[in-house]
């Protein structure tokens, strides 16, 4: 059912691509799955992502997603078999990986940077973008739950997020509801995992590349990545 649903959403914008406006279908959960907060995605299945707006998401790992952004969404594809991303004005699209991913926009409205060894290319040019919301109702789509409810907080910081290996990482903002602290790659891979109270951790066992310090707390969970030079 989910390919399906891709499929439709592909050829929908494929079909409007010689048109100045585009205007893709936006499927309810579990059509596509909302993303309401900041957060890390790992999808080895290859899904469907609809991304309120303002929100900055990494993905950490990827099978070939579609990933639908409202305005001045920040999407940080790190792994992937090749996405495709639509993106309202405003948005940032940085891909690091070595896949080849496509993007649905208006241009001149967002900024696209290829930072890996892989392509970032436009599928289709729409002036504007827009999204069709019938299934999902109408109003404020964005502030209806009917997706992944995760709360995300930005009450920690993690410094320094470029480091050499063996160098010192320090956390801010642990107190008596911090969870867990835990590292992870690209893959989404488990490297670390450290006691709750913990406040400075070492990279002594990270290799060159990129990984995500994810903390977890009561009031929410926070994402930092650190790059190993």
């Amino acid at each position: 059912m989910k390919n399906l649903l891709l499929a439709t959403f592909l050829l929908t914008n494929l079909a409007n691509k010689s048109f100045s406006q585009c205007t893709p279908m936006i499927f309810p959960s579990p059509g596509c799955t909302k993303i309401t907060t900041s957060t890390t995605i790992t999808d080895l299945s290859g899904g469907c992502y609809w991304i309120c707006a303002g929100l900055t998401v990494d993905v950490v790992a990827s099978a070939g997603s579609a990933f639908y952004c409202e305005q001045n969404v920040t999407i940080n594809i790190n792994d992937s078999d090749g996405d495709e991303v639509y993106a309202k004005p405003g948005c940032v699209i940085n891909n690091y990986s070595s896949a080849d991913i496509g993007y649905t926009s208006d241009p001149s409205s967002i900024t696209a940077n290829n930072l890996g060894s892989g392509t970032l290319t436009i599928t289709a040019t729409c002036t504007p973008l827009t999204y069709d919301y019938t299934l999902v109702g109408t109003g404020s789509p964005c502030n209806t739950v009917l997706g992944i409810s995760t709360k995300e907080t930005s009450k920690f910081k993690v410094f320094p997020s470029l480091i050499a290996q063996g160098e010192l990482i320090y956390i801010e903002g642990i107190d008596a509801n911090t969870k867990s602290i835990r590292i992870v790659d690209v893959t989404g891979k488990q490297i670390s995992t450290f006691g709750a109270n913990t406040t400075i951790i070492t990279s002594q066992d990270l290799v060159q590349g990129n990984y995500f310090v994810i903390i977890e707390s009561a009031q929410g969970n926070s994402t930092h990545k650190i790059v190993v030079l």
